[in-house]
């Protein structure tokens, strides 16, 4: 299994590396749904270079295919929340990274939809429809930093806080329903000294 996973690894990091020159098989059906079909299969894969890897690949379709999206979003939606909740903090921030790239692709189509440079079908919202499924998460992501975390490296709980940022400014009102209780629970109930 050792060289089969060697061989998943390369080949995810092959295409990794060529997917914005993939634009003639992300428009064939048959093509982009064995595509996806591989990475999704890879995000499950033993070898955690193999799921990081195919979580980052995720973000760059997010990022060069937004607008094929809505077949996957479901299945990518299960397997990057299975990813943040259990799986090793490289992966995780990656799964993260995927949201993060759809939200800012979200962002940038809100902002050409106001100047009318884009129209609004376009715009796909599944910021919106993730919010109530992933701002809890990425909530419950924020308390898992330690004193002891480096500055300067990247966590599971910033990755959240860069997420949750994009979810709010691209999501807006329907964030807070979720941050409130939340801040209740966490903040609310601290003791603070002044």
């Amino acid at each position: 299994e050792e060289p089969e996973n060697e061989i998943r690894y390369a080949a995810v990091q092959a295409l990794n590396n060529a997917i914005e020159f993939a634009s003639s098989n992300f428009e064939r059906d048959q093509e982009r749904d064995y595509i996806m079909t591989q990475l999704c299969e890879c995000t499950q894969c033993p070898d955690k270079r193999v799921r990081g890897e195919a979580m980052d690949c995720l973000a760059m379709v997010a990022y060069h295919y937004y607008r094929f999206l809505p077949n996957y979003v479901q299945a990518i939606s299960q397997l990057s929340l299975k990813a943040i909740k259990e799986d090793e903090e490289e992966v995780a921030t990656m799964a993260m990274e995927f949201w993060s790239t759809i939200v800012d692709e979200e962002l940038g189509l809100q902002m050409a939809i106001e100047d009318g440079e884009e129209e609004e079908k376009a715009l796909l919202n599944i910021t919106k429809q993730a919010t109530p499924f992933f701002v809890p998460v990425l909530l419950e992501c924020l308390t898992k930093q330690t004193e002891d975390d480096d500055e300067d490296t990247w966590t599971v709980a910033k990755a959240a806080a860069v997420c949750l940022s994009l979810f709010a400014q691209c999501a807006k009102d329907d964030v807070v329903a979720h941050v409130m209780p939340f801040v209740n629970t966490n903040v609310g109930n601290a003791n603070w000294i002044l």
